[in-house]
């Protein structure tokens, strides 16, 4: 399997999961090797505090976790992913966030929201999913797919609110995580 730096092709894919509707666009080098990052090298940034809900009316909303540099597990047979067959099953089962952010507190209240996740240095999201629920958490699983460990660190997350007129509140502050290493239960690297 070659590897693709991410231009600016995008693939983009709208689909309902439990009566949500959700808008991913991953770059095409994601598909595979999802979150490896179109850039050059990566540093590990200063973990920043956890955000925590505020009794604070606020115009947007807040991305609670991940964040703080958490380090989100790759190949976890639990996620209801199966393995590839024969040589492809060395991608493991993939890998699954669960987003979860506070509601706005001010102004009309939100018909859904937008969820945007990136790796700080790369110039194309992995994720940019438009969710048409009032729920304040998303789930993003990818099958068969990891993070090399060159870019284990350095991603970060942001959501926004939209109103039944289609404003959207400003994006929150960023939330950071990081990857821990992909490994086969042989201890070999995925790949």
């Amino acid at each position: 399997m070659a590897r693709r730096a991410c231009g600016s092709t995008r693939v983009a894919s709208i689909a309902v999961y439990n009566n949500v509707r959700v808008r991913t666009v991953l770059c095409l080098a994601t598909v595979v090797f999802l979150f490896s990052a179109c850039a050059g090298s990566t540093t590990s940034s200063t973990p920043t505090p956890t955000p925590t809900p505020s009794t604070t009316p606020s115009m947007t909303p807040i991305a609670l976790s991940p964040n703080n540099n958490v380090s989100i597990p790759q190949n976890v047979s639990t996620i209801g992913c199966s393995l590839m067959p024969g040589a492809q099953a060395a991608a493991g089962y993939g890998e699954q966030i669960q987003f979860q952010w506070s509601a706005p507190t001010l102004g009309n209240p939100a018909v859904g929201y937008e969820v945007y996740a990136i790796k700080s240095d790369a110039s194309i999201p992995v994720l940019d999913a438009l969710l048409d629920t009032t729920a304040t958490s998303y789930t993003f699983t990818e099958c068969n797919a990891f993070v090399v460990d060159r870019n284990l660190p350095g991603w970060e997350w942001h959501v926004r609110a939209v109103d039944a007129h289609g404003q959207l509140t400003d994006w929150s502050p960023w939330a950071t995580f990081q990857w821990s290493p992909c490994r086969l239960s042989n201890g070999t690297p995925c790949g």
